[in-house]
């Protein structure tokens, strides 16, 4: 049986008996799945474990069955518009009060650092409830180019690794809507385990210029294991960045190589080493300039505190 004929046929028995229980962690390999793998991958670099129950209690409570969708580079209102239309929960929908504004829950009103790592752990968390089912969609940019070039999102870094079977449970399929081309926000296809990307483009076309939203370059890359589901990539996992991007990272390269060349210019040049006569001549020089410098340094001296007495003996005379 190919890769792929194993992955649907595990998909199938395992997706209508999914344990939300938490199952024995043993050694870091193929045979660890489930929710402790997860944790403790995610604890307590993103969420302590608390948090992490007290979100995965809230999905249980609210949780339609392979009917959740996820969005990388898209227009947010267009996104939960797209969503609310075709009845989909996203990941803020599903945390409900843990993401309200207001609410005693919401850990929102923590530094703007502590909230970006709590909404990765999120996020993982909601990947990984997802990938207890069959399915799920999501919605991107349209091709080429239809994610974020540097592979850093949240999508990208922490939710479709999981749901493609790092932690060794995986969705049967990952389908794929671009909302942001007009006409197209009901064309859906296939983009994992099969990528059936052509069948959208040959009705709708590319669309190679794309907007990208800037990365931090503090943001370290998650490091997940690889489950017993082997990891596909996608056309433009590796692709490069716009036109107007890359002429960017070009001009940046140019000032980064100049700004180094002046530094070249300006830094003292290491002395070289020459043996005989040369090498007591530099060492000579050397030791002048320094004698000059610290006689002028004395004199200078000399003169202030000349200044500094006289003023003194004069402020004392009747």
């Amino acid at each position: 049986m190919d890769d792929l004929g194993h992955r649907t046929k595990l998909a199938t028995i395992m997706a209508p008996e999914y344990s939300l229980q938490s199952r024995p962690i043993g050694q870091m390999n193929d045979e660890l799945t489930g929710y402790e793998s997860l944790i403790w991958h995610i604890c307590p670099k993103y969420l302590t474990k608390n948090e992490a129950s007290e979100i995965r209690i809230q999905f249980d409570e609210v949780w339609q069955e392979n009917n959740q969708v996820l969005w990388s580079g898209t227009d947010y209102s267009k996104t939960k518009e797209w969503a609310l239309q075709h009845e989909f929960q996203t990941l803020t929908t599903c945390m409900g009060p843990l993401m309200e504004p207001g609410n005693a829950k919401c850990k929102r009103n923590s530094s703007s650092r502590a909230w970006k790592l709590y909404m990765r752990g999120a996020s993982a968390l909601f990947a990984w409830r997802i990938a207890q089912g069959q399915s799920t969609t999501v919605l991107t940019p349209p091709p080429p180019h239809r994610f974020h070039p540097s592979g850093m999102t949240n999508y990208q870094d922490m939710e479709e690794p999981v749901l493609k079977g790092t932690l060794g449970v995986f969705v049967n399929r990952i389908m794929m809507v671009h909302p942001e081309v007009s006409g197209a926000e009901e064309f859906v296809y296939e983009a994992w385990p099969n990528d059936h990307y052509t069948s959208w483009v040959d009705k709708f076309g590319e669309y190679p210029d794309s907007d990208w939203r800037i990365v931090s370059r503090k943001r370290g890359r998650m490091v997940w294991p690889i489950g017993h589901a082997q990891l596909q990539t996608s056309p433009e996992d590796n692709c490069q960045a716009t036109q107007s991007q890359r002429q960017h990272e070009d001009k940046q390269l140019e000032l980064h190589q100049s700004r180094n060349d002046q530094r070249s210019e300006i830094q003292p040049k290491e002395p070289q080493v020459i043996k005989g006569s040369q090498t007591v001549h530099y060492f000579h020089g050397f030791i002048t300039r320094t004698l000059n410098f610290v006689c002028r340094c004395l004199s200078t001296s000399r003169i202030i505190f000349r200044k500094l007495m006289r003023r003194f003996c004069g402020s004392r005379q009747p």
